[in-house]
């Protein structure tokens, strides 16, 4: 495993460390040359009980986002499931047009259906698998894993990344 982990469509970033003292003194160098501020950094200990709340955060606002996509994308697959089939039943083919019940339940449906579907997809968040995986193998390890938060940081992403690479991070080293 590599020492910093990042991934293009996540907006953390992890850093591993093999003692207490240099993911401290990593912290310490972000927030003093970077700015950031201690929300947007955690420290993942190897006997933290906390791990799953410190990668994702708090599970009732999950809960909430989860059903508001769910909500929004059901609706929206609604919506398009109606478009389509009011366009069939008004231009479409005889069989569309003589039996509208029909059409409009095996449009509406789908769309439906498809739109939770990709709610679901969306909220699981597939981009942040790399760095949960990595930190969950770093901490079995007994390694110290510093996560980043870059979303509304005045600094890039980049430039956090170069900033972990002039600290002290080890690669995980898996036993």
């Amino acid at each position: 495993m590599t020492a910093i982990m990042n991934n293009t469509f996540d907006e953390r970033i992890a850093a591993t460390y093999s003692s207490v003292d240099k993911v401290k003194q990593a912290k310490a160098v972000l927030a003093r040359k970077l700015g950031l501020k201690d929300s947007k950094i955690k420290i993942i200990e190897p006997t933290d009980a906390a791990t799953g709340q410190k990668l994702e955060g708090n599970s009732r606002a999950i809960g909430a986002n989860m059903l508001n996509l769910h909500v929004k994308y059901a609706a929206i697959g609604l919506g398009i499931g109606l478009l389509i089939a009011l366009l069939l039943v008004l231009f479409g083919p005889t069989l569309t047009q003589s039996n509208p019940t029909f059409t409009f339940i095996a449009l509406i449906s789908p769309g439906i259906f498809i739109g939770t579907f990709y709610a679901g997809l969306r909220s699981l968040k597939p981009e942040h698998d790399i760095i949960n995986q990595q930190t969950v193998a770093a901490k079995q390890n007994d390694y110290w894993t510093l996560l980043i938060d870059t979303d509304n940081l005045p600094v890039t992403k980049e430039a956090v990344c170069e900033e972990i690479e002039r600290t002290d991070c080890v690669e995980v080293k898996e036993s």
